[in-house]
């Protein structure tokens, strides 16, 4: 879907005892804009993303929502004016 497959790094505590490394990274919400993930000018979407599993050393992760950053909100809803 994306063309940028690698996002960024995260940290996780190792394993130790019953608590499991994997388990702790999943759940976890990422954010990431749009202009990251494509290599493109719409830099001011972001999308969330959670990790739902873990297989070596990648999270895979679903989509969990999108968001607009402030600048563009800020500049999309304007006083005296009627949006539709």
């Amino acid at each position: 879907m994306f063309t940028n497959r690698q996002v960024g790094k995260t940290l996780v505590n190792r394993t130790q005892g019953t608590k499991i490394a994997s388990e702790g990274l999943k759940g976890r919400v990422f954010e990431v804009s749009l202009g990251d993930l494509n290599n493109s000018e719409f830099d001011f979407r972001k999308f969330r993303l959670i990790c739902e599993d873990v297989q070596g050393r990648n999270c895979l992760t679903n989509f969990h929502g999108m968001k607009f950053t402030r600048d563009k909100l800020c500049s999309i809803v304007k006083k005296w004016h009627v949006s539709i």
